[in-house]
């Protein structure tokens, strides 16, 4: 039943049948997969603290992390940019249904952090269809992120891959391997716990990965994450490229039976 909850409350009750008091709910990896089918940018996908953010993708050949936030309020809204800010301080992409919770505070974490917002009521269309339609290419409206990496960035993430492939093969471990922790989250952008889950082990297991991995290259894993898509063209040049697919496959399949459960 229907209730009126007008401040007058002489509004009839409705009776319903159970298939129009049916629930819906949203499911954030498939909106994340139909944002970057319209845009043609390469999905990539993991959930990320805080709660209700994702790396829904990735863009240009400097795989700048493209991300969505759905937040129930104002405070949670500020709290995600904020994280996501401190984490990622080299540039992101990040979506949002709605540009309403963008106050002055977030425009300075995200100008901070060399990063661009863009609101889906403003860039899509929703199709009768059902699939979502962005009003411009991902060219034209991500155009600032689309240059090529520096040399300097290429180097970069060249000697840091070399570095942990050669302190994973001085310090061999029998679980969570300095290499795997280092792809997971790295390169492919899962959380510590999300990693630690991959690789069956305890997430303090992972931070200390982690944090020698920080020691040895001088960098934050956080900040190594903005080169993960040179990271992966490293691994791919060092891998059969069939597994490589394999591989990736696999990743979302995974993804695709957690959401269906």
């Amino acid at each position: 039943m229907a209730i009126c909850q007008c401040d007058s409350w002489d509004c009839d009750d409705i009776r319903l049948t159970p298939e129009e008091a049916t629930l819906w709910e949203l499911s954030r990896v498939r909106l994340g997969r139909a944002i970057c089918r319209a845009l043609d940018i390469d999905a990539r996908e993991s959930e990320v603290d805080p709660e209700g953010t994702a790396q829904i993708g990735a863009f240009s050949a400097r795989a700048v992390p493209v991300h969505l936030i759905i937040a129930p309020g104002s405070d949670e809204f500020h709290h995600a940019v904020a994280k996501l800010a401190a984490r990622l301080s080299d540039g992101f992409i990040l979506f949002a249904p709605t540009s309403r919770y963008v106050d002055a505070e977030c425009r300075e974490f995200l100008v901070r952090a060399r990063a661009g917002f863009f609101d889906l009521e403003s860039n899509f269309t929703l199709l009768p269809s059902g699939l979502l339609h962005a009003r411009q290419r991902a060219g034209e409206l991500l155009a600032r992120w689309t240059r090529e990496p520096t040399s300097l960035e290429a180097d970069t993430a060249r000697q840091a891959f070399a570095i942990v492939k050669a302190l994973d093969a001085e310090r061999p471990q029998r679980e969570a391997s300095l290499l795997t922790v280092f792809r997971l989250y790295c390169v492919q952008g899962l959380t510590a716990e999300a990693t630690a889950q991959r690789c069956g082990c305890s997430k303090s297991t992972i931070l200390n990965r982690l944090n020698q991995i920080e020691q040895r290259i001088g960098m934050s894993p956080a900040s190594l994450r903005a080169y993960s898509g040179q990271f992966e063209a490293i691994d791919d040049s060092l891998t059969d490229p069939r597994a490589r697919r394999i591989r990736r496959r696999a990743a979302l399949d995974e993804l695709s039976d957690d959401e269906d459960e």
